[in-house]
């Protein structure tokens, strides 16, 4: 008798040690997949804004300039639905896009599940920042 007592917590024990592993790498693949993701579209949004040649204009008026800043949002809305292949919901706050100074800062946050049926929660924050060299020579 004891020692199926023993058996059975033995056998829970393994239970919620996968169910604990489990738990912890879930969490970690969605970690790295927002991080990359993230990541990835600010820097192409910011590629976007030294490339295009409308982002080159040196003097634009207030209302153009919020159109490009509008437009590099954009970028890095659509480049980042292309990369997130998971179901979290995602909320992304951009806190600053400034093409004139090369600056797009964002905040996301994502909700998943765990296979137990609770959710779980995490968030990133990017800042880019791209320089622009007036003479190629400049540059390092």
């Amino acid at each position: 008798m004891k020692s199926v007592v023993n058996l059975g917590i033995g056998v829970l024990l393994f239970l919620f040690t996968i169910e604990i592993v489990q738990a912890i790498e879930t969490k970690s693949i969605r970690e790295e997949e927002l991080r990359q993701a993230v990541t990835s579209a600010v820097y192409t949004a910011l590629e976007m804004s030294i490339t295009e040649p409308e982002f080159l204009e040196p003097d634009v008026s207030q209302q153009e300039e919020e159109k490009l800043n509008k437009e590099m949002k954009e970028c890095f809305l659509s480049s980042l639905k292309t990369l997130i292949k998971s179901d979290s919901d995602i909320k992304i706050t951009i806190r600053k896009a400034d093409y004139k100074n090369g600056i797009l800062d964002v905040y996301a946050e994502a909700e998943f599940p765990y296979s137990n049926g609770k959710t779980g929660h995490i968030s990133y924050r990017k800042t880019g920042i791209i320089t622009r060299y007036e003479n190629s020579d400049d540059a390092y």
